[in-house]
């Protein structure tokens, strides 16, 4: 009997990945993403430590060059989408592999105001990386197979970036930040050529003629009209708030109650190991079964994680697992995201889908870096329980975007049914 249900968990992983990684495309477009990630990956740990060793400046200044970065990244995700949907998502890559250069430019530089300019470039480039990537994996995937393609494309920068942090720790061991700086700048020229030479320039419904620009972006008003994308990016919002404010507020309550930064580097290595796992395996039977289920039943899990949440205050062994469970929960829907956003738009869309998928993802995470920075040290229960209403109130959307029916293309795409 075991031997019966291995040959299956077997037969059913190669289903998977020999289906999901059958496109030339798509293979070497999640390897790139691997090696880039593992250039960037030192770029947010270390910038903080930069700051305060090398240029004598607060973490205030830190907080600015980030914010900076992030609220440009979110508008440019809308223009990298609509770069995607008129030029296709290879330009849009293109300029977002700026991105790593700028970063290791970062750690080359003591100079203030450079840094800002840089944080400007940083944005900007986000902005497109952040559209083009996620439209390329989206016409790039095979369409019945795109959460589990999802879950593979996260599995590969994260892994990516959990490999280049650690490498620059040991740099730094015994050299300087103008040598990690070098290091990356050095490794980020190969990737950008790969990405131009050995990256096809695939589109979603490509047509004789492209569309222009202008015209593409003027689209997003036309889709917005649609109340099933509202809902969906209302959705998107009020579920990332949760998010952005969780991954910053456990780990500092887990660090508040054990006065260990071990305990802090456990809990972020455990919950990333179950919130991958949890993202594959229900990317895998979302496949099968469609969106509708697999999104309705997450939201609830989430708020239920929250509630959890706040009644372990005091308690580390709670918190520990509260905290595990609510970040494997919201990854187990983050790998929804991007197929329901396939699903939901028409021809010629899927890039300004992606842009507006991104686009409150990125503000969400402002929003919930707030709503910790304001909360977790004076109220935290407060703070788990507004989170747990903002996540029910994205459950209300997502079951209203689900009632709207006949999505997707002219002839009508019903979500929750096969992909």
């Amino acid at each position: 009997m075991l031997t019966r249900g291995s040959n299956q968990v077997r037969a059913a992983l190669r289903d998977i990945f020999g289906v999901t990684l059958a496109g030339r495309n798509f293979r070497v477009f999640l390897i790139l993403t691997f090696v880039s990630g593992a250039i960037v990956g030192p770029f947010a740990p270390f910038l903080p430590v930069y700051v305060h060793e090398k240029l004598g400046t607060t973490q205030v200044f830190t907080a600015g060059i980030q914010t900076i970065t992030l609220l440009l990244g979110a508008v440019f995700l809308l223009i990298g989408g609509a770069v995607s949907d008129s030029l296709g998502p290879k330009r849009a890559l293109l300029l977002g592999a700026l991105g790593a250069p700028l970063a290791a430019i970062v750690f080359l530089s003591g100079n203030f105001w450079v840094l800002i300019g840089l944080a400007v470039a940083r944005g900007v480039t986000r902005g497109f990386g952040g559209g083009g990537s996620q439209t390329y994996l989206v016409v790039s995937a095979p369409a019945n197979r795109l959460a589990s393609a999802t879950a593979i494309y996260f599995m590969g920068s994260t892994l990516g970036a959990a490999i280049g942090a650690p490498v620059a720790g040991m740099i730094l061991e015994s050299a300087s930040y103008s040598l990690l700086g070098g290091i990356m700048l050095a490794a980020s020229i190969p990737v950008a050529l790969a990405l131009l030479l050995l990256l096809d320039d695939v589109r979603a419904g490509a047509t004789a003629e492209r569309p222009r620009l202008r015209t593409v972006l003027s689209g997003y008003l036309t889709m917005l009209r649609r109340r099933h994308v509202v809902a969906f990016v209302a959705m998107q919002y009020l579920r990332t708030c949760f998010y952005g404010a969780v991954v910053l507020a456990v780990p500092f309550l887990i660090h508040s109650l054990s006065g260990s930064t071990v305990a802090v580097g456990w809990f972020s290595s455990i919950s990333l190991i179950f919130a991958t796992v949890a993202m594959f395996v229900v990317g895998g039977i979302s496949d099968r079964i469609g969106r509708k289920r697999v999104v309705l039943a997450s939201l609830p899990a989430i708020a239920v994680s929250s509630l959890m949440l706040a009644a372990s205050q005091g308690s580390l062994a709670a918190m520990f697992v509260s905290g595990t469970f609510a970040i494997a929960a919201a990854w187990t829907l983050s790998g929804q995201m991007t197929p329901l956003a396939k699903e939901i738009a028409e021809e010629g869309e899927a890039g300004r889908m992606v842009g507006l998928m991104l686009f409150p993802h990125s503000l969400a995470m402002l929003t919930g870096a707030l709503m910790h920075g304001f909360l977790t040290e004076s109220h935290p229960e407060l703070m788990f329980i507004l989170l747990a209403a903002f996540v029910t109130f994205a459950w209300a959307c997502g079951i209203f975007l689900f009632k709207t029916g006949s999505l997707g293309s002219p002839e009508g795409l019903v979500l929750g049914g096969r992909p």
